[in-house]
């Protein structure tokens, strides 16, 4: 076996019948496959600030590439404990209409997972209990923890359970938020409920040419991370070279970070 070096409902978190065990790492691409993607994943492991967009969003995927890429400051983003802003500057009518943001939160949490910083995740529990679980200036559908409360409880072992109102549904969210967070649950707990196997198992096929979500899929079924290496190795999309995203542009997620990514959940992180 070969190794690559180098997220609706929270309420839904606390169905554990029918888990779904997660499944081995199983790739056995040829070595020159591997070897492209690792050439390019070193490329784009290096890009550092070039990767973040301009339009304060920058923690959602600085903490995306620090799980998946290298470590690098995210602490800029925390102006007082537990109270984490989109940007280091203030974004309110300067490019969204809140200053933090779930995805921002849920990309957060695997960086925290991966550097196994409780104590950082224990801030940001402490802060949202304190201001009725919501992390930020900004409306509720952007800004309200509360689906979040379940997997931070089972980071930091906490059994207290609380309520989580309906209004706090995830609504509107893209297919790749969703299901980072299921395998962020994945990843703290081990396994996914049949539950989030069924969303998952949705979204995959409602993107089955997104290489991300279908190398977490395959993490709980058979493993077989073909498609996604398929993708990543294609070099008209993800070349061999440093990716400047378009000033214009606004992507669901960089490139280069969405191939870490990729890179990473089929490592085993």
């Amino acid at each position: 076996m070969r190794k690559l070096s180098l997220i609706i409902i929270g309420a839904l978190f606390f169905l554990n019948c029918g888990k779904v065990k997660q499944e081995p790492n199983d790739n056995t691409e040829p070595a020159d496959a591997l070897t492209n993607i690792n050439i390019k994943g070193a490329i784009y492991a290096e890009q550092g600030d070039e990767l973040y967009t301009k339009r304060c969003d920058k923690l959602t995927f600085k903490a995306l590439f620090d799980t998946y890429g290298r470590q690098i400051d995210l602490f800029t983003h925390e102006w007082f404990p537990g109270e984490w802003h989109r940007d280091t500057i203030v974004c309110i009518n300067n490019g969204s209409n809140s200053e933090i943001s779930r995805d921002g939160l849920i990309m957060l949490l695997h960086a925290l997972w991966e550097r196994k910083d409780m104590d950082a995740v224990r801030r940001l529990y402490d802060y949202g209990k304190a201001h009725g679980w919501k992390a930020g200036d900004g409306p509720d559908d952007l800004t309200s923890m509360a689906p979040l409360v379940p997997i931070m409880q089972a980071m930091l072992d906490i059994e207290e359970r609380q309520i989580i109102e309906p209004r706090d549904i995830w609504t509107g969210f893209r297919a790749h938020l969703i299901v980072l967070y299921i395998h962020l649950v994945g990843k703290v707990k081990g396994e996914i409920s049949e539950a989030y196997y069924q969303m998952l198992k949705k979204y995959y096929k409602e993107n089955e040419n997104n290489p991300l979500i279908s190398a977490i899929y395959h993490r709980y079924t058979d493993g077989d991370f073909t498609m996604a290496v398929t993708a990543l190795n294609d070099d008209t999309y993800y070349p061999p070279r440093a990716i400047i995203e378009e000033e214009d542009s606004w992507p669901s997620c960089p490139k280069a970070v969405h191939f870490l990514a990729t890179v990473g959940v089929i490592d085993g992180r």
